[in-house]
């Protein structure tokens, strides 16, 4: 792949450095890059490199090279159903797939000698007033229902596939997939699934319970959401670290498997367990 939409997490200087690195030698490779227009300052001016608006960004280009965190990668995945290669810039980046050291590795994308791994995405709805409000953005990590800034523990009823589950006294329920599994789940005590898997990953968040278990469901279920008769306040809705809006008695949110998929580009021989290891020893 040489059509190459290059997105940065330049607002540091080591974001700066590995992404005019990155630059040098993609284009030395023989690619062509597209970045955003805003970055034009910072990067200067390179035959072979193209200054696009965020619009525009990916029209052209092959594939997307994300220098940055798992939030960055997160945030493209929303905007765009090309394949990704992140290059790590956060703390831990279960996501990335090179470290900054190992840019020379981009050869072997430039070469189209690299695999790809689909990971399964969430789409979600909510019914308020008997109005039904879908969001377009599909989710890669996970959805959450919190107190928010609360201080009075809410009930959350869950429902799959029009059957009760059960009602939680929790700061929040987090519903994730495979590959959020190893994001605010895990840190909730949820479990490490693998993302090659198409399932709903069921956690809660400081659950009032001595049995609060994680729970697993299958990848064709469709899940439901809403404040129980007990407890008080409201519940935000977070979608991938973003607030949604706020859940009130008598709204329903309802998840399910998304069409859309996040295609990860895998340059190197590893495999998601050993990634796993090494990763936790960072923790």
């Amino acid at each position: 792949m040489k059509r190459i939409a290059l997105v940065m997490k330049s607002d540091i200087a080591e974001g700066l450095a590995l992404a005019l690195k990155t630059v040098q030698i993609l284009l030395g490779y023989g690619c062509t890059l597209y970045i955003k227009e805003t970055e034009r300052n910072i990067i200067g001016e390179y035959d072979n490199l193209e200054y696009r608006d965020e619009l525009h960004l990916f029209d052209d280009a092959e594939c997307v090279v994300v220098l940055g965190g798992d939030g960055t990668i997160m945030r493209t995945a929303h905007k765009t159903r090309l394949p990704i290669l992140g290059v790590n810039l956060g703390r831990i980046g279960y996501l990335a797939e090179l470290e900054p050291d190992e840019l020379h590795l981009l050869k072997e994308l430039v070469n189209d000698n690299f695999v790809t791994e689909n990971r399964m995405m969430l789409e979600y709805s909510v019914e308020k007033d008997g109005k039904c409000i879908g969001y377009d953005s599909p989710v890669m990590n996970e959805i959450v229902l919190s107190k928010g800034g609360y201080s009075v523990m809410p009930e959350i009823e869950l429902i799959c596939n029009n059957e009760e589950v059960g009602k939680y006294f929790a700061d929040g329920l987090i519903c994730a997939t495979p590959t959020g599994s190893t994001a605010y789940s895990l840190s909730a005590g949820g479990s490490i699934v693998d993302p090659g898997m198409e399932c709903f990953c069921i956690t809660q968040v400081c659950p009032q319970s001595f049995y609060a278990k994680p729970l697993v469901f299958g990848g064709d279920s469709v899940l439901k959401f809403k404040k129980g008769k007990r407890g008080h306040g409201r519940l935000h809705l977070v979608a991938d670290g973003d607030l949604i809006t706020e859940i009130e008695d008598n709204d329903l949110v309802t998840v399910k498997k998304s069409d859309i998929k996040t295609t990860l580009i895998k340059v190197k021989k590893n495999n998601f367990y050993s990634v796993m290891r090494s990763k936790m020893t960072e923790i």
